[in-house]
């Protein structure tokens, strides 16, 4: 019951159990497809193990399992039932994924380490965003410089798909002042997550032809005690 959330339904047909047991393949909204589950797959005389079903709980809570099936055999070596037999990996998944994410940050910080002798300042900010946008999933991203003074910001560089999706008129100097909640993390100096942009009461609205936004994150880079940079993504599928 732990794992599945629900008890076990003793009266769900084959056919019945990506419903009764709310099962999706993993980090989509597709249910889990009948003929891969290691349950059918016993029941037709296979074995079979995955590790890309997701349970989804009464509450909303997403379990993701490592299933092993395998069929019953009766004295005639016909199946006769199926059996089958769940083991937690969400947390597994979750330190396998971010150790697979600090090889990659590690990686595009060596090789952009590695090319700053052979490319311009203009070209290494632009590497650095695009590094930022792939590294956290994200569609769009943008770096800014902050003015000495901590109330101007430079409009510097965007992503390639940033400027694809854009067609508001840039300006070159912004106020922080008039800035909207993307600049939060230089007034509060400090990183910043916005994951319902749209709900957001002070976000100020965003130019006309600027690219819609429905997730948001920014860090502040300091330099001498102020903020020097503001680096920021957006449109993640899921939460940042």
């Amino acid at each position: 019951d732990e794992l599945l959330g629900r008890g076990v339904g003793e009266t769900a047909g084959v056919h019945e159990l990506a419903r009764v047991y709310a099962t999706y393949l993993h980090g989509t909204s597709e249910p889990y497809p009948e003929a891969r589950m290691p349950l059918v797959r016993g029941m037709r005389g296979e074995r079979e193990m995955v590790e890309d079903l997701e349970v989804e709980h009464p509450d909303g809570r997403r379990v993701l399992l490592q299933v092993f099936g395998a069929p019953i055999r009766d004295a005639t070596g016909q199946v006769a039932a199926s059996v089958a037999v769940f083991q937690d990996i969400t947390e597994r998944r979750r330190v396998e994924e971010q150790q697979r994410f600090n090889e990659r940050r590690l990686n595009s910080l060596l090789e952009l380490s590695q090319r700053t002798y052979d490319i311009s300042e203009g070209d290494i900010v632009q590497e650095a965003i695009e590094a930022a946008v792939e590294l956290t999933n994200s569609q769009i991203g943008y770096l800014h410089f902050v003015k000495p003074d901590q109330e101007t910001i430079s409009l510097k560089t965007w992503s390639k798909r940033a400027l694809e999706l854009c067609t508001a008129v840039p300006e070159e100097h912004y106020p922080l002042d008039r800035a909207g909640v993307w600049a939060d993390c230089v007034r509060l100096g400090r990183p910043v997550i916005h994951n319902d942009y749209q709900a957001l009461p002070d976000k100020k609205g965003l130019p006309e032809g600027h690219t819609h936004l429905t997730r948001h994150a920014s860090v502040p880079i300091f330099d001498a005690g102020g903020v020097a940079i503001v680096m920021g993504v957006g449109n993640k599928p899921f939460e940042y």
